[in-house]
C-alpha cells in the first residue's frame, strides 16, 4: 500500500504569502500557488525532509519564473496597489507602487539561483544553513549568491532612484 501524502495544506498560508509578496497580483499568485502544489504532488516522499521548505522553494521558483514571463511579455510589471493612509503624503502611494515595480523588475533580472537565495534569505528569513540544505549547495555559496544579489539590487535601485529624482527635479 502506498504511503499517504502529508497534508500539504498545513503550509498553505506560508506559500500564499511567498507568492503574493513576490507577484503582488492575486490572479498570478493563485496560479502560482496551484502550480506549486501540483509540482509538490510529483515529488518522491522519501526525498523530502521539510515540506515547508520544499513548498516555499517551489513557490519562489514558480513566482520568479512568472515575474520573468510577465516582464518579457509586457515589458513592465503591474504595480502593487497600495491604499494611502490619511497620514501619508499625497504621493506616498505612487512612490510605493513605483518602488514595488522597480524591485520586481530587478528581481526578475537576477539569475535563478541568486534570486531564489536572496528571496529565501531576506524575505522569507531563512538561515543560510536552511537555504544550503534545501538548495543542495554549500553555505558559503549561499552567502555569495545572496551578497551578489544584494549588490545587484543596490546598484540597480540606486541608479533607478537617481533617475526618478532627476525626473522630479530633485538632487
Amino acid at each position: 500500500m502506498p504511503e499517504p501524502r502529508p497534508d500539504l495544506t498545513n503550509h498553505l498560508a506560508e506559500v500564499w504569502r511567498t507568492v503574493y509578496r513576490l507577484l503582488g497580483n492575486t490572479e498570478d499568485a493563485r496560479e502560482c500557488l496551484q502550480q506549486t502544489f501540483v509540482d509538490a504532488m510529483r515529488i518522491d516522499l522519501d526525498t523530502v525532509q521539510s515540506w515547508r521548505a520544499v513548498l516555499c522553494q517551489i513557490a519562489t521558483r514558480r513566482a520568479m519564473d512568472l515575474l520573468r514571463k510577465r516582464y518579457r511579455e509586457r515589458g513592465s510589471f503591474e504595480p502593487l496597489i497600495a491604499d494611502p493612509t490619511h497620514d501619508d503624503p499625497p504621493n506616498a502611494a505612487l512612490d510605493y507602487k513605483e518602488l514595488c515595480h522597480r524591485v520586481r523588475e530587478s528581481l526578475a533580472a537576477l539569475p535563478d539561483l541568486q534570486g531564489e537565495a536572496f528571496w529565501l534569505r531576506h524575505i522569507e528569513q531563512w538561515s543560510p544553513e536552511e537555504i544550503s540544505r534545501e538548495l543542495g549547495i554549500e553555505t558559503g555559496h549561499v552567502r555569495v549568491l545572496v551578497h551578489r544579489a544584494v549588490k545587484h539590487l543596490q546598484q540597480t535601485l540606486n541608479h533607478e532612484s537617481r533617475e526618478l529624482l532627476s525626473r522630479r527635479g530633485g538632487s
